[in-house]
C-alpha cells in the first residue's frame, strides 16, 4: 500500500511492502534502501517511511476501499 501525503509543497510517502519471509535482514534493508532512494528522487519528496509485512501469500489484492464495499454488500446480503 502506498499513501502520499501533501504537506505545502513537500510529499511525504508512506510504503508498506510484502517480502518473502526467506529473506535475510540484509537482502530486507537492501530492497529498502533502494527503494527509499528512488523515491526520494523524485520531486518534492521530503520524506518516506517504509515498512514491511511478511507475504501472506495472498496473490491477488483490492484497494482498502474495494474490500469494505465488498463486505458490507456481503453483510447486508
Amino acid at each position: 500500500m502506498v499513501t502520499v501525503t501533501k504537506e505545502g509543497e513537500d510529499f511525504h510517502v508512506e510504503l508498506e511492502v510484502e517480502i518473502d519471509p526467506n529473506l535475510t535482514i540484509a537482502e530486507a534493508d537492501d530492497i529498502k534502501d533502494r527503494l527509499e532512494e528512488r523515491i526520494m528522487a523524485e520531486k518534492g519528496v521530503t520524506e518516506v517511511t517504509i515498512e514491511f509485512d511478511e507475504d501472506d501469500g495472498v496473490t491477488q489484492w483490492r484497494p482498502v476501499k474495494d474490500q469494505q464495499f465488498a463486505e458490507e454488500k456481503k453483510a447486508r446480503e
